[in-house]
């Protein structure tokens, strides 16, 4: 087994820190290491590329290796979705944040750049608004700022579960849940 030193968010090799016993060590007593995931794994890794499934989580306060919860790991992502895609309240508009709107919201916000002075019209939930080039681009930044944090928050969650302070639904829910 390889150990590997995983980004915050869980999702990116930064290191590979060799195998065998002593690689555990090294990479305890490694301070540019400190904070980050450490991940036993079978299949091949490599720094820059997504983590690779199957990991086997390594609790820094009691260095054994410890499984990473998956149950809760999958309830983190189901939950961090919903969250993304349940929409927000701006300026009096409700907004969907489903990932096909998410794309027409991003086309709309190129366009409100280049044609300023167009209005742009633009399908909220309540049904279709007409709205102004600075009125698009708030909506934009809103709702690109919805979708960064839940996955800041998923990310956060997940490095709960691994360390092992976050061990029910209700734990992740916490963490999960947006800050008005």
């Amino acid at each position: 087994m390889r150990l590997i030193v995983l980004d915050p968010s869980l999702s990116t090799v930064i290191a590979d820190a060799g195998d065998g016993e002593g690689a555990l060590a090294r990479a305890l007593a490694n301070p540019s290491w400190a904070g980050l995931a450490l991940a036993w794994t079978d299949g091949p890794a490599y720094v820059g590329t997504p983590a690779p499934e199957g990991l086997t989580a390594v609790d820094r306060t009691a260095p054994g290796a410890v499984p990473v919860t998956s149950d809760l790991s999958a309830y983190a992502a189901t939950r961090r979705f919903e969250i993304e895609t349940a929409g927000i309240e701006i300026g009096g508009l409700t907004i969907r944040t489903d990932r096909d709107s998410q794309g027409l919201i991003d086309r709309a916000y190129a366009l409100s750049l280049v044609d300023r002075d167009s209005p742009i019209v633009f399908k909220a939930m309540a049904g279709p608004v007409t709205i102004d080039a600075a009125t698009m681009q708030a909506v934009a930044v809103a709702v690109g700022r919805h979708v960064r944090d839940a996955f800041v928050r998923e990310g956060q969650a997940l490095l709960a579960i691994v360390a092992g302070t976050a061990t029910t639904k209700a734990d992740v829910d916490a963490i999960l849940e947006p800050v008005p």
